[in-house]
């Protein structure tokens, strides 16, 4: 998978699993999990999204297990719980450590839609990177403190919190600077744009796009169909 998708694949993709976790049978969803490990198995940096899969996602989905069964909750219910939780987010992680955000944004800026939601698209996954990236800059400067960097997943969970009120205010920050300068872009202006760079729908791409939405239609209707 270390080929470059166009942003409409990787949207595609994040689809396909989401209609999964919605309208999946629990035998679906397993195979669909074991198709998200693969494929966070086959990007280029995979040993992070493996680092986020084991550290966060399958902790919270087992937590939910837990959290439904002690509340006397049958036990396909809470797997359905921990099963959705990681259709859900693991698409999201795979699609942001496999993918360029250059690309990405690039793609979606020569989509044929409305300049809103070129403008929602674009804010809302730079929103995404630029909390990464803050989370570490500030990891890094609470360490240099004193902060606690002991590895362990207990103290991982325990920790995190008082990272969590600066990445916020800094976010927030960052994120009024960023929409006053696609203001100032004219990104919502009717006119039309051009680009020095543009990306096209490989062959590849639109086999995949029509597969998966195909597929997630396909799931749909069996849904009500199927008892």
């Amino acid at each position: 998978m270390h080929r470059t998708l166009h942003p409409l694949t990787s949207l595609c993709f994040i689809l396909f699993f989401f209609v999964i976790a919605l309208f999946g049978a629990p035998t679906t969803q397993m195979v669909g999990v074991m198709i998200l490990l693969s494929a966070a198995s086959s990007i280029r940096k995979r040993k992070q999204a493996w680092k986020k899969i084991a550290l966060y996602i399958l902790p919270i989905g087992i937590l939910l297990f837990l959290v439904n069964s002690a509340f006397g909750a049958p036990f396909s219910r809470g797997l359905a719980y921990a099963l959705r939780f990681v259709l859900l987010i693991t698409p999201l992680v795979i699609v942001l450590l496999g993918g360029s955000p250059t690309d990405f944004r690039l793609g979606l800026r020569t989509v044929p839609i409305p300049s809103r939601l070129h403008y929602l698209f674009i804010f809302s996954f730079e929103i995404i990177q630029s909390l990464r990236d803050v989370f570490q800059a500030v990891y890094i400067g609470q360490q240099l403190r004193g902060y606690n960097a002991n590895r362990s997943l207990g103290n991982k969970w325990k920790n995190i919190f008082p990272l969590l009120l600066p990445v916020m205010l800094i976010a927030i920050s960052q994120g009024l600077d960023r929409s006053l300068a696609f203001e100032f872009k004219g990104i919502e202006s009717p006119a039309e744009k051009i680009y020095l760079r543009t990306l096209t729908l490989s062959p590849f791409d639109k086999l995949s796009i029509a597969i998966l939405l195909l597929s997630s239609l396909g799931l749909i209707v069996a849904s009500f169909i199927l008892p």
